[in-house]
């Protein structure tokens, strides 16, 4: 136990001595002899310190001399790769002067568009419906002219260079009632590329930690943790939009690039 600290259990110890001194002194017959061994007897007083002191050293430790120091950053590291599958999501709308009769037309037209789906080799796992509605038409008086039925369907094609021609054989199979509502291009399986992000980020969060620790004056120790969190906006992707395809040659569509983006935080101790 430091002086000082013994300097501020003794200030501490101000009152509780006085209560000592007063229960050892009250009473002749409780006075016990106490076997010195020679050595001048300590005073209740000097005792109640020594006990409490004593209690005092063993429970709590000598305070460390300064507690860990952390410099915390955000490192978004970036790796570029080629998109190999395309998801689309592609609609069927009809109309009639009945409900009935457009949901019967659109029923034909989307098993066609499904039908082509599967024989260009777009596997039944990857072809899902999301949306069917029949909506009603009104006229500017708002009586009811006739019904508009939309079939809703996402697929997944694999691979990208066979995108044009899948596009191509549906648009044949459900003629000017295809709609192509959605369509965009991304990295099957992404794993090698964001392992490569992952480590860039982590290079930037050091810099910037070495950066930070050079302005404080102080020395970069070895990292205390590192968490990646998640991105605003998610995974990137390139999309396109179209309203709709004209049968002839099959659709064009460029891969280019896709950027996988991370972002770690970074706690290096501080020296």
């Amino acid at each position: 136990m430091s002086a000082t600290q013994t300097r501020v259990v003794l200030a501490g110890l101000a009152g509780l001595t006085t209560v000592l001194v007063t229960a050892c002194s009250s009473g002749a017959g409780n006075d016990q002899a106490v076997d010195t061994g020679g050595a001048s007897p300590l005073s209740p007083t000097q005792q109640a310190v020594e006990a409490v002191a004593a209690a005092t050293t063993s429970a709590v430790p000598d305070a460390p001399s300064g507690g860990l120091r952390l410099i915390t950053t955000l490192g978004t590291g970036q790796a570029t790769g080629v998109p190999d599958i395309v998801t689309v999501t592609l609609g069927v709308q009809t109309a009639a002067a009945t409900a009935q009769a457009a949901l019967d037309d659109n029923n034909q037209r989307s098993a066609g568009l499904l039908t082509a789906l599967k024989a260009q080799g777009v596997a039944d796992a990857d072809i899902q419906t999301n949306q069917v509605s029949v909506q009603p038409s009104y006229d500017q008086a708002g009586g009811i002219t006739g019904y508009q039925v939309s079939n809703m369907v996402t697929a997944t094609i694999r691979p990208l260079a066979s995108a044009g021609a899948v596009l191509d054989a549906v648009t044949q199979a459900t003629g000017d009632a295809i709609r192509i509502q959605w369509i965009a291009l991304s990295i099957d399986d992404d794993t090698p590329v964001r392992a490569q992000a992952r480590a860039d980020a982590v290079v930037k969060a050091k810099a910037q930690a070495e950066q930070l620790a050079a302005a404080a004056g102080v020395t970069l120790g070895p990292v205390f943790s590192v968490v990646e969190t998640p991105l605003n906006g998610g995974g990137a992707y390139q999309s396109y939009a179209a309203s709709s395809a004209a049968a002839g040659s099959p659709v064009p569509i460029e891969a280019g690039t896709q950027d996988v983006s991370v972002q770690v935080q970074v706690a290096f101790e501080m020296r």
